[in-house]
């Protein structure tokens, strides 16, 4: 009997925006992408885009909410939540 692993196929993608730079990622769950990017110190608001299939949501991120969602990990699920591509 064989046991080969099965790589998971990424379903979602993010595009952010901030401090100046755009970064692009792709992960199997939002929270992973979303941690993907995180950067290590954020000096301006967040312009994300994320897309699950033909699904696309945008949001604007200010300085103080993004931090949050990149730090505390309910404000994030919830974020995740609110982008309505579940």
């Amino acid at each position: 009997m064989s046991t080969t692993k099965v790589k998971a196929v990424p379903k979602y993608s993010l595009k952010m925006t901030f401090n100046g730079e755009e970064f692009n990622t792709k992960a199997t769950s939002m929270e992973e992408a979303i941690l993907k990017l995180r950067p290590p110190v954020l000096h301006t608001e967040v312009y994300l885009t994320a897309k699950k299939g033909k699904e696309e949501s945008e949001r604007r991120l200010s300085l103080r909410d993004a931090k949050r969602v990149f730090l505390d990990d309910m404000t994030r699920e919830i974020f995740i939540n609110n982008l309505l591509l579940n």
